[in-house]
């Protein structure tokens, strides 16, 4: 027996166990076997106080025969608890198909999820009646067919609310990381925007920046933008240092910029660092030229960014808990637009990205180079206008935009935050909702058997009420399909996944639509289940009582007309 979520296999046995436990109250008590006098008095009174004796006691008759056959076959289906239901026949399983075969993602046994609900779960089997038993049964491989159905792919909104939320809980790790910003991205990009706008060594940069980009075909104008810059990485006078020894006013980009201070983890280089005797003898860090800093092996801040930086690994099914979040982030980017789409370089750029957007460093707004920085700033200093932080911030919308129409782009972006929130909210708490409801039907199930008197009417309302919220699961397979899909179509380029800033219109009205079918199909499928549930209660109620005998009573109390 398959169900939506991990949570359902929990509330599922929760919720049946319930029904054991009130079945045996109600037998103790009595209460079990009131629907059986109450039909019996019913079919009684009623000829009786509209006939004549004789045909009075005929039509009685027919009508308890009737009910009594109608009410056993009730009890005996749908209420006794008869067929076992053991944890490992419970199961959680997720499938879709590929190249013609299903594959099946999850397939985990009640007893061992291997979620914190075992400890819960308990080891006590439990009884369910034969046509709950059956019709959960059967939903089972409908819903299991349905979601089969469907090609196999990867989970696009959870991802894209991943790299949303990326976060960091080295606190060491941050603070090194807001130093690189300010003592390295900073001075190099107010180098390079001077240099843009025609300032010293203009010439130099735009040369540069050109043959660059006509060798580096996998990066665009935006690089500049971006902390970790393959372009300053890679061109003499920014992050990259060209010669500790030389004049740096007489070289065309200068030296290169160093760590302002000591970083913890660096050794000291005697050829780098320019030390005291004291520094020395205390053993004081070194402080790595940028280019190092940032991509030294395991010791660089892009590595360690990478391997820290931390996800909801609850929202992602499938979600390895042996490789690091950035390691199962690409694995989902790669599952989706395909391993030859991408470079390794730049799936650590868009990641990185990502979480800068999610946690800026602290700017310090000015910049004083270091003596030794060779900088060329006559001006000893650089103000960090709005277009800076805003590149900072968003490196691929600051190559294109200014200050004022970026400020309008982080506006409008931080008013549609919310928005994206509310949605994977909405998509992570359905299946929740799902299994609750579903528990408290199963808890309830016996006490509306009763005060409905076991009639078929109720059994078949009731069966397709537990149809109907069970098959939710495909209808949202179907939701999250199309919305996977859609995306890949209308956004060929994974680098739109996650910003706040680079969306377009027709995306977020997407959204919107593929949000709302979440809440509106499974709605719709409830009223056509009703519709015909009450159709197909009034065949059965005709079938099994006659067209002119009303076999069982409408509920307690009541007079059994119509």
């Amino acid at each position: 027996m398959n169900v939506g979520s991990f949570l359902e296999i929990y509330t599922t046995m929760f919720g049946w166990t319930f029904y054991n436990t009130l079945y045996g109250l109600f037998n103790v008590t009595g209460i079990l076997y009131l629907p059986f006098l109450m039909v019996l008095y019913k079919n009684w009174r009623d000829p009786y106080l509209s006939q004549d004796d004789k045909p009075a006691a005929v039509t009685s008759q027919r009508r308890m025969t009737w009910g009594v056959i109608s009410i056993t076959m009730v009890f005996s289906l749908a209420v006794l608890p008869f067929q076992p239901l053991g944890l490992n026949e419970v199961r959680y399983r997720t499938a879709c198909t590929d190249g013609g075969g299903i594959v099946t993602d999850t397939d985990v046994a009640g007893g061992t999820t291997g979620t914190t609900y075992d400890d819960r779960l308990g080891s006590a089997d439990t009884r369910i009646p034969i046509i709950w038993w059956l019709a959960l049964s059967i939903s089972s491989g409908l819903n299991h067919a349905a979601t089969s159905s469907f090609s196999c792919f990867e989970d696009i909104k959870g991802l894209d609310q991943q790299l949303r939320n990326l976060t960091l809980r080295d606190d060491a790790l941050r603070e090194e990381y807001f130093r690189f910003a300010n003592e390295c991205f900073l001075p190099a990009k107010s180098k390079f925007m001077r240099a843009m706008r025609g300032g010293e060594r203009h010439a130099y940069v735009t040369n540069s920046l050109a043959s660059w980009l006509v060798i580096n075909t996998d990066y665009d104008a935006s690089d500049p933008y971006f902390i970790g810059s393959h372009f300053y990485l890679e061109t003499d006078g920014f992050y990259k240092w060209f010669d500790k020894s030389a004049n740096c006013a007489a070289l065309p980009g200068g030296c290169g910029l160093q760590a302002e201070k000591p970083v913890p983890g660096w050794p000291y280089v005697v050829a780098r660092d320019n030390y005291s005797a004291a520094d020395i003898a205390a053993g004081t860090p070194g402080r790595p030229f940028c280019d190092e800093w940032w991509t030294d092996g395991a010791r660089g801040l892009e590595s360690k960014l990478l391997n820290s930086i931390e996800a909801s690994r609850e929202t992602i099914p499938d979600w390895d808990d042996t490789r690091t979040a950035f390691e199962n982030i690409v694995d989902m980017i790669i599952g989706a637009w395909g391993a030859a789409t991408y470079t390794p370089d730049q799936l650590e750029d868009l990641v990185i990205k990502r979480y800068i957007e999610s946690d800026p460093p602290e700017m310090t707004g000015r910049w004083s180079p270091p003596p030794s920085s060779g900088s060329g700033n006559s001006a000893g200093e650089i103000a960090l206008g709005a277009a800076g932080v805003g590149a900072i911030l968003f490196p691929a919308a600051g190559a294109a935009v200014g200050g004022a129409a970026l400020a309008t782009g982080l506006v409008v972006a931080k008013e549609f935050a919310g928005f994206y929130t509310m949605m994977f909210v909405i998509k992570s708490a359905a299946p929740m909702l799902q299994a609750v409801l579903l528990m408290m039907i199963y808890c309830l199930l016996l006490i509306y058997l009763v005060v409905s008197e076991y009639d078929v009417d109720s059994v078949i309302t009731a069966l397709f009420l537990i149809l109907a919220i069970r098959f939710f699961t495909p209808l949202w397979a179907m939701a999250d399909y199309l919305d996977a899909q859609l995306f890949l179509a209308m956004f060929p380029d994974a680098t739109w996944l996650g910003s706040d800033v680079t969306f377009a219109f027709e995306r977020l009205l997407l959204d919107m639509v593929l949000t709302v079918l979440y809440i509106v199909a499974p709605l719709l499928l409830l009223y056509l289940m009703q519709m015909a549930g009450q159709n197909i209660a009034r065949v059965g109620d005709a079938g099994m009582g006659g067209s002119k005998i009303e076999a069982v009573g409408k509920g307690v109390g009541g007079s059994g007309r119509r």
